[in-house]
């Protein structure tokens, strides 16, 4: 049966009725947070991606995030990405189009200082798979990462795997190639 404005009238009440039962048992079932069927496998679905307001990069997104990822790449180091989370945590930032990078900079917001593990990939598609470089050093608030990258890509990630501190970074900066 087909139910429009001109028909409305004609719906049977027990069919109409049956049909919000069931509309409110969906809606409350999409409520609850408990998994009571474990034959499910669930699957992480990071964050979507935020718009930017930066010339350079079209999209970024997180693995965890107290703080919005674009913070990361707004121009200021005042502000920053913060994961809210321990490691392992990842930014992505998606450049809209292939472009030739010459190097990214990572201006670290962390507190307290001590050793970190950042893997850096880049690539032409989202989660990257190309190996640009592993950092592995004390680091502190403030400091300054330079990682070469010398390649065309769309998408650059930046994973940390260890850290004594929750994963923020005050800025992402972009150098294009000649």
């Amino acid at each position: 049966m087909l139910i429009g404005s001109d028909n409305v009238a004609a719906v049977d009440g027990q069919i109409l009725k049956g049909f919000l039962l069931a509309l409110a048992m969906v809606l409350s079932a999409c409520t609850q947070t408990t998994v009571t069927d474990t034959s499910v496998d669930l699957v992480e679905i990071p964050e979507a991606w935020a718009s930017v307001d930066n010339p350079l990069v079209m999209a970024i997104r997180a693995s965890e995030s107290t703080e919005s990822p674009s913070r990361a790449v707004d121009g200021s180091e005042a502000t920053s990405w913060v994961s809210g989370a321990d490691a392992p945590q990842w930014v992505e930032l998606d450049l809209g189009s292939p472009v030739d990078v010459a190097s990214i900079t990572l201006v670290v917001d962390q507190s307290p200082p001590g050793l970190t593990v950042h893997e850096i990939t880049a690539g032409a598609h989202d989660v990257p798979g190309m190996s640009i470089a592993v950092i592995e050093d004390e680091t502190d608030r403030g400091d300054r990462l330079r990682i070469p990258i010398d390649k065309t890509v769309q998408f650059i990630r930046i994973t940390t795997t260890t850290s004594p501190s929750w994963i923020a970074w005050a800025e992402i900066e972009i150098e294009v190639g000649s």
